[in-house]
């Protein structure tokens, strides 16, 4: 809708076994201790990510992992969160965008803010640290709506809250909009 669209509209995952591959030969050629997964949607295929997750554990790496690039909130469930843990996540970023439904619905994301909210908090009780994107200036945003998003990310349990102003990019719905 606003976002980037070099990458399409599909989402394509890489298998666990290439993505685990990879991991392995980070790990053991170059010692790597720490790794970001920039990955638009980790979480989109759940049982996928719990597998990347579960042989990551399992191979006692005591790598610390984060997702900068923010992962869909209403697509959590406890053995997730549990697994983020175990695998060594330290930060978990949450592309919320907007605290508006009628935005949500706008933008195509359609994000359960309930839920959302609810994953900030038990990724915080575990210990994780929590982080969230916020987009202000949608065109016919109010200010109300606005301060409906901050008030959002305040109430919220995430320690890091980033706003960002809307700039939409060409070849997408908003930018040809």
């Amino acid at each position: 809708y606003f976002c980037h669209n070099i990458f399409g509209r599909s989402f394509r995952a890489r298998s666990v076994e290439n993505v685990l591959k990879e991991i392995d030969y980070l790990v053991k050629r170059f010692q790597v201790e720490e790794i970001e997964i920039n990955d638009d949607t980790f979480n989109l295929n759940l049982e996928r990510a719990k597998e990347i997750l579960r042989e990551i554990t399992k191979r006692r790496y005591k790598l610390w992992l984060s997702f900068p690039n923010g992962i869909r909130g209403d697509i959590v469930d406890e053995e997730f969160l549990d697994l983020l843990k175990s695998a060594g996540t330290y930060r978990v970023t949450f592309a919320i965008e907007s605290a508006n439904p009628a935005r949500q619905q706008e933008m195509g994301k359609k994000l359960d803010l309930k839920k959302a909210k609810w994953a900030i908090e038990e990724t915080y009780k575990r210990g994780m640290l929590t982080a969230g994107f916020f987009i202000l200036g949608f065109p016919g945003e109010s200010e109300e709506e606005m301060n409906n998003t901050i008030e959002y990310a305040v109430r919220s349990k995430l320690q890091i809250a980033s706003f960002f102003h809307l700039k939409p990019f060409p070849g997408t719905v908003l930018g040809e909009r």
